[in-house]
């Protein structure tokens, strides 16, 4: 039975919503009756709406049949069942409706209840291969890392085959191409054998899901019973959907499920991965369309320099309590062959004045690398080496950063692999939820012990000398674990976090205390302030041909990266940018009407006697 929902108040009332948005929480004229898609611009309060029509509709149903919400993040699904607490229904995000990722609602409706082809049985679906940290080489091989089997493409007739151009990493991309067959097969045996053994990734839940989808009896009964199960499908982000997503979302809308649809083409940056923002918008046209333009994160000149970067050139409506802030966006050239940390002292400096901590400000670039020398940051391989003592402290500042929720649970299963590891129980190939259930360990207990592991550890070593003592201190917190329920510990926490021998600790995370991500990981996010990166122009880095585009305003993805890492700021921006391309960039800005301040020119100090004498430190001079 349905708990009993609490009438919607304060911040969330409909009444407080602007008329672009009531049109979509509903019911309009007709009702709830008709299926629209919503083109909504960063800041619109999308998520907002979505949570709100999702409320109305499942507390205010008659019949049997709920509401489903899916989208492409966990952080999105979480948001909305936040949103459905705060609006006082926390329970409806249950049964008979559905809130989570697209993923999810594959897994539950598609898979789940049938089993798959390959595996007789519930079979056990990981989110990427990656998970269960496998590397596939061929035996002859000799390169420096292998395959994780998401570099695997799936054709409509279940067959595979390696996608190297846009899948397999630089460092062995040429290792791969020179000896295709032998990859490929390693590659596909290794799939086969995990697909028999219960696994699945969500690209074989995908497939599972079309074949069941065109079966010529499956099909049309799937059809029914989902139709009776769900009244309205609201899918969010859509434009990061790929083919086979879309042909789910056509599917369900031919069985007769009302769907509202969700997304921004401007910020479809998943192309890597297959998605499709042109097939997108054909969906899109077929529909009613109700655009959201008022943008309640930005400030109206973050919102103008972001209007340059997109396909429409009119600005979103600044409507939030600071759309008249006169913080300026800046323009910060900068030389050298990598991005100075210098630039995010600069940037640090500028978020000083302005009163904005550094917790709520970020640096963003395309590539973590370049994001993370802004930042002063060490680089990931740095900080991640030292065996299964090193992986642990990755692992705890994964935790800690709470970022990505993907993130977070890969740290958890780091964790759970060394508690594994103690009970002398092997989880190297498999999933440590399997390897737990096949040997009866709570997976409650298994989660709990390793959040508590990680949470409790102490701070990373920062040198070579400290690595002795954070390792004692790690073991003595592995030994204090209880052991779970009905077993006992095999193996001393010394030989389970042995010392590593060649390991110097991890190098100083930050000297500006500057938090780094990509602008893939900041998707969804919103900061007080923003310093986006563009890179040195090189052949990995083609900042001369984002520019180009930019100013052409050619619909690439290299493009919709830029504009969504400009439009994460709502206070200030400042756009760091090769000193070589500042000029084309300032030029693109003015011709766009936008305002913004340029800086003078940001050089990294000279490493044996830092700044040259009489020149004011960066962190005094004015932006």
């Amino acid at each position: 039975m349905m708990p009993e929902a609490k009438p919607p108040s304060g911040p969330e009332t409909p009444e407080q919503l602007i008329e672009e948005q009531r049109r979509i929480v509903g019911p309009d004229d007709a009702g709830f009756e008709r299926e629209f898609c919503v083109f909504a611009c960063p800041g619109s309060g999308k998520t907002r709406v979505v949570a709100q029509r999702f409320v109305r509709l499942a507390t205010g149903r008659t019949g049997r049949a709920g509401v489903a919400v899916l989208s492409f993040s966990n952080v999105a699904a979480a948001e909305v069942t936040r949103r459905c607490q705060v609006r006082g229904a926390p329970g409806i995000a249950g049964s008979p409706n559905f809130v989570g990722t697209f993923d999810a609602f594959i897994c539950r409706y598609f898979v789940s209840p049938f089993g798959g082809p390959w595996f007789d049985g519930r079979p056990h679906i990981v989110d990427s291969w990656s998970r269960l940290g496998v590397e596939v080489r061929p035996r002859a091989a000799r390169a420096p890392e292998g395959l994780t089997l998401d570099e695997l493409v799936i054709a409509p007739d279940g067959r595979t085959s390696l996608d190297i151009d846009r899948r397999v990493g630089r460092g062995i991309r040429a290792q791969v191409a020179g000896n295709k067959d032998a990859w490929e097969r390693a590659a596909q045996q290794r799939r086969d054998g995990l697909l028999r053994a219960g696994y699945m990734s969500c690209a074989d839940a995908r497939h599972c899901a079309l074949v069941r989808m065109r079966h010529p009896s499956e099909g049309p009964g799937l059809a029914r019973a989902l139709k009776a199960r769900f009244e309205e499908i609201i899918v969010d982000e859509a434009q990061d959907c790929n083919d086979d997503d879309l042909q789910v979302i056509r599917w369900l809308r031919d069985a007769g499920i009302r769907l509202v649809v969700v997304g921004d083409p401007d910020q479809a940056i998943y192309e890597f991965r297959d998605a499709r923002p042109a097939s997108f918008r054909e969906l899109a046209h077929e529909m009613e369309v109700r655009p959201l333009t008022g943008n309640f994160r930005s400030t109206r000149r973050i919102c103008a320099v972001a209007a340059t970067a997109r396909t429409g050139a009119t600005p979103d409506r600044a409507l939030g309590s600071r759309a008249d802030e006169d913080a300026p966006v800046v323009l910060l050239p900068y030389e050298g062959r990598a991005v100075p940390k210098e630039v995010g002292e600069c940037f640090s400096a500028q978020c000083s004045r302005l009163g904005i901590p550094l917790a709520n400000a970020v640096v963003l670039a395309h590539g973590a690398t370049h994001a993370r020398h802004a930042a002063g940051l060490a680089s990931q391989e740095e900080s991640t080496t030292g065996g299964r003592a090193g992986s642990l402290v990755h692992a705890a500042a994964e935790l800690k950063a709470e970022r990505d929720p993907r993130r977070r649970l890969a740290a958890l299963d780091a964790a759970e692999r060394v508690l594994l590891h103690r009970l002398a129980l092997d989880s190297e190939e498999q999933h440590p939820e399997v390897v737990a259930e096949k040997k009866g360990i709570d997976l409650r207990w298994l989660r709990r012990a390793a959040l508590g592991l990680l949470s409790r550890l102490p701070e990373p070593p920062a040198c070579k000398e400290a690595v002795s003592a954070w390792v004692e201190a790690a073991q003595a917190l592995l030994g204090a674990t209880q052991a779970p329920p009905g077993h006992s510990w095999v193996r001393p926490p010394g030989s389970v976090l042995p010392r590593p021998s060649r390991w110097e600790g991890c190098k100083p995370v930050t000297a500006s205390g500057l938090p780094a991500l990509t602008v893939h990981r900041a998707k969804g996010m919103e900061f007080e302030a923003v310093l986006f990166v563009i890179p040195p122009n090189s052949a990995h880095s083609p900042s001369a041909d984002l520019l180009r585009e930019w100013q052409a305003r050619t619909d690439s993805e290299q493009k919709r990266v830029a504009y969504v890492g400009l439009t994460r700021a709502k206070r200030l921006l400042v756009i760091a940018v090769p000193v070589t391309l500042a000029g084309h960039l300032a030029d693109i800005l003015a011709r766009g009407g936008a305002d913004f301040e340029q800086a003078p020119v940001v050089r990294a100090a000279v490493a044996a006697g830092g700044p040259k004498a009489g020149r004011p430190r960066l962190a005094d001079r004015p932006l």
